[in-house]
């Protein structure tokens, strides 16, 4: 994967202890809206490599394709109307890879996540999520570091009434009460607001407006 260089512009930081309904307060507008149909897009590399290690996602975004890193494993792109239901859209993997790459990726942002969390550059590309809200959408990705440690972090960019989107980076970390729940980062648009998907005072968010 090529590394890109360290630039992060951290405006704020905000840790809180998460649990399944309380919202960050870094967004400023709460004003709820008329509901439009929420679209979500999952990119994910499946199976196992030829050499027993795990399947791991490439993102070319000059060259507008992804692709698995080894032999043995299948990209599989799932497209639904909703998070998890829904039917799938109609569209070519062509048109949908063109989709998000029309997007601002944080492919940077991500980088500087992992050196700054894990001190290494070093780490594996699993799956993308692409969820989008009207004009506002977050990409939430799933990748293993070199020390096969497993870890998520959202990107959110946001139409808060302003002149220019806002981003933001939203990672949930540490564990949960529940042992079969997993601390993982929810971007609610409407209003906009992050939370985590488990209770438990050992799960944390941080917040930082990029």
């Amino acid at each position: 994967m090529k590394k890109l260089s360290l630039f992060i512009a951290v405006l704020f930081v905000t840790l809180v202890s998460c649990n399944k309904t309380q919202d960050s307060n870094a967004f400023d507008s709460k004003t709820q809206k008329d509901a439009p149909i929420e679209k979500s897009y999952h990119y994910e590399c499946t199976g196992e490599c030829d050499n027993g290690s795990t399947c791991g996602l490439y993102w070319n975004v000059p060259g507008n394709y992804a692709e698995c890193t080894c032999e043995g494993c299948i990209l599989v792109v799932t497209v639904t109307d909703g998070i998890g239901e829904g039917e799938a859209y109609k569209e070519t993997q062509k048109e949908l890879l063109g989709k998000l790459n029309a997007k601002e990726l944080f492919f940077e942002h991500l980088n500087s996540f992992v050196f700054r969390k894990y001190k290494t550059n070093e780490f594996k590309l699993i799956s993308i999520e692409l969820i989008e809200y009207e004009n506002d959408y977050c990409l939430l990705y799933d990748f293993v570091t070199s020390d096969g440690i497993s870890e998520s972090v959202m990107y959110a960019c946001v139409n808060e009434g302003k002149e220019d989107p806002v981003t933001y980076e939203i990672d949930c970390s540490g564990t949960c009460n529940e042992p079969n729940e997993t601390c993982r980062e929810r971007f609610n648009f409407n209003p906009p607001s992050a939370e985590c998907t488990c209770a438990g005072d050992g799960c944390k968010m941080t917040i930082i407006e990029l």
